[in-house]
C-alpha cells in the first residue's frame, strides 16, 4: 500500500489536548467528527506524542512471546518512576543472539483514553507508533524537529524522545556518552533550540544540516512509516480494545477463566511480589526525595513537588545551571554496577556534595577518576571505615569554576 493511501493521526499529550492529523498533505486539528469524516475513506497510524513515550532497550534472551511480555516489566523497573503495573509495553525484534531489544513504554490509561475516543465515532488506527520513530532517519545521523520551545528526536532507528528545548543540551551530551557521537545532525524546523544545538555540533565537530523553513511535525511521518514500522504500541490488551464484538470478548473472557482457574497459585505469588516491590520503590524513593530537598518537611505529592523543586532550580540562573551540570555529568560514576551507593547529595554555593557508601577506598578512588573523566572537580571531605565498607563525602565542582 502506498504512503498516500494513509493518513497520520497526532493523539494529544494530556486529556482534553488537541488533535492534529494529515491526509493527503492536507493538515487539520480539533474536532475528531472532523477526523471521522476523513479517516473513514482510508486507513490511518495513530503517533503517540514524544513526551507521553519512554524509548529505551533491554537484554533479554527470551523467545517466548509470553515469557518476555511477563520478564518486561520486572527488568525495566528500576528504570521506571510509575507503578509497572499502570504501564504498556510493546517490545521489538532481537537484535542478533545478544536478544537486545528495542522497548516502548506509554501509561495504559492514557492509550487506552486515545483508542476509547476514536472507537467513540468508529476509528481503528492501522498502529499505535512513537512520535519520534515517524521522523525520517538514516544511519548516523540525529534527526531533531523545533516546534516553538520544543525538540522531538531520533538518534537511531528505534531510538528517540521529545522534550522542553531548555534540556536540549544535556539530552545532547547524554546521548552522546551513551550512543557515541553521530557522523551529523538533521535540524528541522525553527525554535527556542536551536542555538545550543548549533553550539554542541561546534563543539563536536559535527555536520549540521539546517533545514529552517517551517515544518509541519506530520509531513515525513507518511513517508517514514511507509518503510515499516519499528514498535507499534497497539497490541495485546490495547489491540483487543479496538476491536469489539461479542464473540471475540466471550472467548477472551472463557480463556481468561481457564487460565485464572490453572494459575491461581502463581498469579497470588506474583500479585504479592508486585506488592513487596511498589512498597519498597515507594519507600525509597521518599527517602531519597527527603534527602535531596531536605527543606521540605511535608510530602504530600511527591513527582509533583520534585518537578516544581527541579524546575526552581532550572530557572534559577547560574546556580540552576552548575547543578544540572553536575547531576548530567556524575550520573554515570554514580550508576556503574559494582560502584559506589549514591547515600545523599547535598547542593549550595555552586557545589554538591554527595554522600556515597562503597566495599573499599579503591572503590571510591576509581570513582574519583571516573567523576574528573567527566570534567568535574573532586574533593575527598571525609572517609569513614564500616563493618561493611566505607561511607565517604565527596565535594563535586564544574572543573575550572
Amino acid at each position: 500500500m502506498s504512503e498516500l493511501q494513509y493518513g497520520v493521526v497526532r493523539a494529544p499529550a494530556e486529556s482534553g489536548g488537541e488533535w492534529r492529523w494529515l491526509f493527503d498533505g492536507v493538515g487539520g486539528s480539533g474536532d475528531l467528527a472532523v477526523l471521522r469524516d476523513l479517516a473513514r475513506k482510508r486507513p490511518f497510524h495513530l503517533l503517540a506524542p514524544g513526551e507521553a513515550c519512554l524509548l529505551t532497550h533491554v537484554d533479554l534472551p527470551l523467545r517466548n512471546p509470553r515469557e518476555l511480555e511477563r520478564a518486561l516489566p520486572f527488568a525495566l523497573e528500576d528504570r521506571l518512576v510509575e507503578d509497572v503495573d499502570t504501564l504498556h509495553f510493546a517490545v521489538g525484534e532481537a537484535a542478533g543472539e545478544s536478544g537486545r531489544r528495542a522497548v516502548a513504554i506509554v501509561a495504559r490509561g492514557l492509550a487506552q483514553a486515545w483508542l476509547e475516543a476514536l472507537r467513540a465515532v468508529g476509528l481503528r488506527p492501522a498502529a499505535l507508533v512513537p512520535e519520534p520513530l515517524a521522523l525520517p532517519w538514516e544511519a548516523g545521523c540525529w534527526t531533531l524537529l523545533l516546534t516553538d520551545a520544543r525538540v522531538c528526536l531520533r538518534s537511531g532507528a528505534e531510538a528517540g524522545a521529545a522534550f522542553d528545548a531548555t534540556g536540549v543540551a544535556l539530552w545532547l551530551e547524554r546521548l552522546l556518552r551513551e550512543q557515541g557521537a553521530p557522523q551529523g545532525l538533521r535540524l528541522l524546523g525553527e525554535g527556542a533550540g536551536r542555538g545550543a544545538i548549533e553550539a554542541f555540533a561546534a563543539t563536536h565537530a559535527l555536520r549540521l544540516e539546517h533545514l529552517p523553513e517551517p515544518f509541519d511535525p506530520l509531513a515525513a511521518a507518511p513517508a517514514e512509516l511507509a518503510r515499516g514500522i519499528v514498535l507499534d504500541l497497539q497490541h495485546g490488551a490495547l489491540r483487543e480494545q479496538t476491536r469489539g464484538g461479542v464473540r471475540l470478548w466471550l472467548a477472551a473472557a472463557l480463556v481468561a477463566t481457564l487460565a485464572v482457574g490453572l494459575h491461581v497459585g502463581d498469579l497470588v505469588l506474583r500479585t504479592q511480589r508486585v506488592t513487596q516491590l511498589t512498597a519498597a520503590l515507594e519507600d525509597r524513593a521518599g527517602t531519597n526525595f527527603r534527602a535531596t530537598f531536605p527543606h521540605i518537611r511535608r510530602v504530600v505529592n511527591l513527582r509533583a513537588q520534585a518537578e516544581q523543586e527541579l524546575a526552581a532550580l532550572g530557572g534559577g540562573g547560574g546556580d540552576g545551571a552548575a547543578f544540572l551540570t553536575l547531576l548530567a555529568r556524575s550520573a554515570d560514576a554514580f550508576a556503574t554496577p559494582g560502584g559506589p551507593r549514591l547515600v545523599t547529595l547535598d547542593f549550595r554555593a555552586g557545589r554538591l556534595e554527595v554522600d556515597v557508601e562503597a566495599r573499599d577506598m579503591q572503590a571510591v578512588e576509581a570513582c574519583q577518576q571516573q567523576l574528573r573523566a567527566q570534567g568535574l572537580g573532586v574533593d575527598l571531605v571525609s572517609a569513614d571505615a564500616r563493618p561493611d565498607g566505607v561511607l565517604s563525602r565527596l565535594r563535586l565542582s564544574v572543573a575550572g569554576a
